[in-house]
């Protein structure tokens, strides 16, 4: 097991909210994987990735403290901004293109958001990084309901002047939440989509995508699903994403269905599908719908796939599961620790047993963890 240490690779810890501790071990959630594992007698394996640079996407916050830019994540229980133009977690071109947009924003004379007063124009930015052409896509949301044509042509400048960029978007968001994004995005600049390579798996991105933003650990992860993957069964991917999973065992498949509520993945799947070999291509589609309004799906096939936000599967699908006489296998990736633990209980009530187990810190110098868990029918 590699030993990180942040305090002496980051300028920012421990004040930084990312990053609180130094290995593994010190992870109260890692230690609750591995005293249910323990209960369970079921052996487990641990992978954890490069502790610097490994950030290609970075949601930050911009703004006026002290008659200062500041861009960067909220101090713990505050709205307090901490710069973090340095991080070590970050791809170095994250960083240099922090630098480049505060320049930009001085050079322009343009206003970031200012919470007290609830002025000013910038709130937050996202940056994101297509490891192929060493590019960053920059999305800038603004507290904003439309977009001023001058400022288009501000960002023009920007563009124009580094060759760093692969696109900027724009996102409007008026609201006063803690949400970051709203719902109009407009590009003004670049490519339309973002390329991510994961061992020779091209998947799309729009910047309103979910996307993992450890691209090595993830690549891993995909990689030890094709591998536990039973051949030649139907599968039903639920919580798709873009469809990253099934596009990635769709090959060693009978036939893959996605399922993802949110609709804009479907463009990049669609995208996704067409580079891929042509007798993939007609074994997979992706279908726009929540999780718990197709679970019937899962009387159908053989196996599923569920990788659920940190809420845990809908109940609709544990009931599905206990009602179906096809289903033979599940593969059951999870980002959010008690609500796996949950899951799984049911799952073992219901005569399914763990087969294979793996626990990833794909975010070193946090207290988070990712298991990936294959369950099969006792």
């Amino acid at each position: 097991m590699n030993k990180f240490s942040q305090k002496k690779l980051c300028s920012h810890f421990p004040h930084c909210p990312s990053c609180q501790i130094q290995q593994i071990e010190e992870s109260a959630l890692y230690q609750k994987a591995l005293n249910f594992f323990a209960k369970q007698k079921i052996k487990y394996e641990y992978t954890e990735g490069q502790g610097t640079g490994w950030r290609r996407r970075a949601k930050l916050a911009v703004r006026w403290q002290k008659k200062a830019l500041c861009i960067g994540l909220y101090e713990p229980g505050t709205h307090k901004v901490i710069n973090i133009d340095n991080c070590a977690a970050h791809d170095p071109l994250i960083n240099s293109a922090i630098k480049l947009f505060k320049a930009w924003v001085s050079e322009e004379g343009l206003q970031a958001y200012d919470e007290d007063k609830r002025t000013g124009l910038i709130k937050y930015i996202q940056l994101e990084v297509e490891r192929m052409t060493q590019t960053v896509r920059l999305t800038i949301v603004l507290h904003a309901d439309q977009i001023d044509e001058s400022f288009k042509t501000k960002i023009i400048r920007l563009y124009e002047k580094e060759s760093i960029w692969h696109s900027i978007w724009i996102n409007c968001n008026l609201t006063i939440t803690n949400t970051i994004f709203g719902k109009k995005w407009e590009l003004i600049c670049g490519k339309k989509f973002l390329w991510e390579n994961y061992d020779n798996l091209k998947v799309a991105f729009l910047p309103s995508n979910f996307m993992q933003a450890n691209a090595e650990m993830y690549a891993c992860l995909l990689e030890d699903i094709y591998n536990q993957l039973t051949q030649k069964t139907n599968v039903e991917e639920f919580y798709a994403g873009v469809g990253t999973i099934g596009l990635k065992i769709v090959e060693k498949a009978n036939q893959v269905h996605c399922c993802e509520l949110d609709d804009s993945s479907k463009a990049s799947f669609e995208v996704a599908k067409n580079v891929l070999p042509l007798a993939n291509q007609s074994k997979i589609e992706f279908v726009v719908a929540s999780a718990k309004d197709i679970a019937n799906r899962l009387l159908e096939c053989e196996t599923a796939i569920f990788d659920p936000p940190r809420k845990g599967l809908d109940k609709e699908l544990l009931t599905q599961i206990a009602k179906s006489t096809t289903l033979k296998e599940i593969h059951y990736v999870s980002c959010g620790w008690d609500s796996f633990e949950r899951d799984t209980y049911q799952l073992i009530s219901l005569g399914w047993q763990i087969k294979f187990a793996k626990i990833y810190w794909f975010f070193p110098g946090t207290d988070h963890i990712e298991t990936y868990v294959v369950f099969k029918k006792n």
